[in-house]
């Protein structure tokens, strides 16, 4: 593939490629936030509530003569916190993670590196690449598909880009230039492999 960078118009909505300095590599930045800001909004409105809603209560599974449960505070404990305080600190910092962590894939020939930024601090990780992988599952259904991008290592470690359920059982144009760019910059080859799977909703 002579130009990788040709199919960019093409890619998924959030999907940006660009050559990196030197013209040795290609940076591609995902959508970001993956969630989309709306989702984003919203799990940052319920973070607030159930947040505050945990400081307030503080000491209450202690304290609290909760009619039909256990005299013994650990025993209220044990129930408090995996119902309330769990599902809240979880949710929060997958939020904050939305918020503030940037990535960036730098794609070379045989090799990725991620680079992970939040609020100054850089962090990366280098992964070889052996084949990319695009994943189209078509549901048992046959009301939509699951299409999965993979990059596989040389250690058996899959990486994965990008995945998405779609209406539909065709294989969309714009994850197939998504996963063509990719192997195209990495310089490795790339296949399709058609699957049959559950239906998300029906899981």
């Amino acid at each position: 593939m002579s130009d990788p960078s040709g199919a960019e118009t093409s890619l998924p909505r959030g999907y940006r490629i660009t050559h990196a300095a030197g013209g040795a590599s290609a940076e591609l930045r995902p959508p970001q936030p993956s969630w989309g800001w709306l989702s984003v909004a919203f799990a940052t409105l319920w973070c607030v509530f159930w947040d505050l809603g945990l400081l307030a209560s503080v000491g209450v599974g202690a304290k609290t003569d909760w009619s039909g449960w256990s005299e013994d505070a650990v025993v209220r404990w044990l129930v408090f916190i995996p119902f309330f305080w769990i599902p809240g600190v979880a949710v929060t910092a997958l939020t904050l993670h939305q918020i503030f962590v940037r990535a960036t894939w730098v794609l070379g020939p045989g090799h990725v590196t991620r680079r992970y930024s939040v609020l100054g601090l850089r962090y990366q990780r280098d992964d070889e690449v052996a084949n990319v992988e695009l994943i189209h599952g078509r549901w048992s259904t046959g009301r939509g598909a699951t299409d999965t991008i993979r990059l596989v290592g040389s250690a058996h470690r899959d990486l994965r880009l990008d995945q998405r359920n779609y209406g539909s059982a065709r294989l969309p144009p714009g994850i197939l230039a998504l996963a063509t760019a990719v192997a195209g910059y990495v310089a490795v080859p790339m296949r399709v492999v058609e699957t049959v799977i559950p239906e998300p909703s029906s899981d």
